[in-house]
């Protein structure tokens, strides 16, 4: 061994130990022992956190495809709500006037509950009639478009008149105790209140009447309202119909006093 070699690291050592870096030196050598005392007084549970860590690890390396896929989706969910920063920033302005306007529907008191009451009374009555409603939405607006082309609006009138005689054929069946009577006749006499196109719906023929319309079956009866919470009999007329009934308005119950005519009671 060379001699000045070894005699360097002799100094250094010997600089090391007795120099500014002893006590810290000290310091390292009695927490390494410290550390190691407490390692030795633990061993069995660091043996089993080994062992759990292997079972964690080996957990993991199954379940890596899930994990993948759960970060490319908190990769998507990431970038949608970047695109989606503007409408989010609108929401979180809009929402506290929202709030408001709830809080004052929530603040009328009893008459939202009677509004949402008597409207179940016009669901009732709407609902076994939703088909005939239905074709009312649909061809009202095709009339109106039909409408628009009659009277375009430049003073003139577009009509024209195609005459169309049994085709298809009128309805007659259950018309037949209806007494024919001649022109010039014309005496009181009873109607026949009992006629009606008796042919089925689909056939052939023009087939007309009432009882040919969309039908959901009977409506439910309606119950009567309920007494109003101040208790006391209506004023000013019979109370608005529903299950929580208030008492009617007081003013006209005329057309004519609606409309402010003279000597409309």
């Amino acid at each position: 061994m060379p001699t000045d070699q070894l005699r360097t690291v002799v100094d250094e050592l010997d600089n090391t130990l007795s120099g500014s870096a002893a006590p810290d030196l000290r310091q390292l050598l009695d927490s390494t022992d410290t550390f190691t005392s407490a390692a030795l007084d633990h061993v069995h549970e660091t043996s089993q956190l080994l062992s759990s860590a292997r079972v964690v690890l080996d957990t993991q390396n199954a379940q890596s495809a899930q994990i993948k896929d759960f970060s490319a989706n908190l990769r998507v969910l990431a970038a949608q709500l970047k695109s989606s920063d503007g409408d989010l920033r609108h929401l979180i302005t809009a929402a506290p006037q929202a709030a408001q306007q709830i809080n004052a529907v929530t603040e009328t008191g009893p008459q939202l509950s009677v509004l949402l009451a008597n409207l179940l009374t016009t669901a009732d009555v709407i609902a076994p009639r939703r088909d005939g409603i239905e074709d009312i939405l649909v061809s009202y607006p095709q009339l109106m478009t039909l409408a628009n082309t009659v009277v375009p609006g430049d003073g003139t009138a577009h009509l024209g008149l195609v005459l169309n005689f049994f085709d298809p054929y009128v309805c007659t069946r259950g018309y037949e105790n209806t007494v024919r009577r001649p022109a010039d006749q014309v005496s009181q006499t009873p109607a026949n209140t009992t006629a009606y196109c008796a042919l089925p719906p689909g056939s052939p023929t023009s087939v007309r009447g009432s009882q040919n319309a969309p039908y959901g079956g009977k409506p439910p009866a309606v119950p009567p309202p309920a007494v109003a919470s101040s208790g006391g009999a209506p004023v000013g007329g019979l109370p608005l119909p529903g299950l929580l009934g208030v008492p009617a308005l007081s003013g006209p119950t005329s057309l004519a006093g609606l409309l402010g005519l003279s000597g409309a009671k």
